[in-house]
């Protein structure tokens, strides 16, 4: 009887790591991409080299990618520009703080969430294009006037 209970002890452990998440990386436009498979979707969690633009891949590891991990880029000062696909949905806390060389970023309709501080000292930061503002982590659907802020003052956004 002993031998059964560890046997099922054993199997359910096996089934819990099978639904856990992983790590991998992958090459794929020059760049070595550090992910994690969670729930049937890739995560962004580093890549090397992080100069210049940073087009964020749209699968990885035959996933999609579905988000940019929290810290996942926090420091690369290298990077200038940064393009997410539309397959992503959330964009981690701290995703690309202190990326002080960051000119622009482009952010699809499908982004949902936007971690707090995602883009937090990136004193470079000129241009953010954001597809729907609806989507980006803006819960409203009567939108008023959104102030977005940038080191050089605030940009007005017009009523939808």
């Amino acid at each position: 009887m002993t031998n059964v209970k560890g046997t099922i002890v054993w199997m359910a452990a096996a089934v819990l790591v099978a639904g856990a998440a992983w790590a991998d990386t992958e090459t794929a436009g020059g760049v070595d991409w550090e992910f994690e498979i969670v729930e049937g979707g890739a995560w962004v969690t580093g890549a090397e080299p992080t100069e210049g633009t940073l087009a964020i891949p749209a699968e990885l590891g035959e996933c999609p990618v579905t988000g940019i991990s929290s810290n996942a880029f926090d420091g690369c000062v290298g990077v200038t520009d940064v393009v997410v696909p539309g397959t992503v949905t959330n964009i981690g806390r701290y995703a690309f703080r202190k990326c002080t060389g960051l000119k622009s970023v482009t952010i699809p309709a499908s982004v949902k969430g936007i971690g707090g501080d995602a883009f937090y000292q990136c004193t470079g930061l000129e241009a953010v294009h954001i597809d729907d503002l609806r989507g980006a982590g803006f819960r409203s659907e009567m939108l008023t006037p959104i102030r977005l802020n940038t080191p050089d003052g605030c940009i007005w956004a017009a009523k939808k």
